[in-house]
């Protein structure tokens, strides 16, 4: 996924078999704050950045997980920042959970992000989710 304003845009989506998906294809917009997608670009802006587009955001309610204030957004991008991906847990819808790492240029500068979507019931299964941020950190190793 990439940014497009207040928003961001999905270059490319590979479906699951999983029971959950989101209606998500090439050009899709989603907002930035209830994605891993969002949160994974925005994390690795310098602060200036991250307040200038969090100032832009709606912060809709989408579910009860939804962050609904600047404030909560910025917080959660300094811990997206500090572990090396994002994390929306239920947040765009319930059931879902998604993890994403941020894509960078030669620059050094976030460009793109990369995610998985899973089951919210999958978090059970012991290991799962890092094995799923092991291969994320792989795909971004190879970028």
């Amino acid at each position: 996924a990439v940014l497009d304003g207040n928003q961001i845009m999905a270059v490319e989506r590979i479906l699951s078999s999983d029971v959950v998906n989101i209606d998500l294809s090439a050009g899709s917009r989603l907002p930035i704050h209830a994605t891993s997608l969002g949160k994974a670009i925005v994390a690795f802006m310098d602060d200036a950045e991250q307040k200038k587009i969090a100032d832009l955001l709606e912060f809709k309610p989408l579910t009860p997980h939804t962050i609904t204030d600047v404030s909560s957004f910025l917080k959660e991008l300094k811990i997206t920042r500090s572990r090396g991906y994002a994390v929306a847990d239920q947040e765009l819808n319930i059931g879902l959970k998604t993890l994403a790492i941020p894509i960078f240029n030669a620059k050094g500068q976030v460009e793109a992000s990369f995610g998985v979507s899973f089951p919210w019931s999958r978090t059970q299964e012991p290991g799962f989710e890092d094995q799923l941020i092991e291969r994320l950190f792989e795909v971004k190793n190879k970028a």
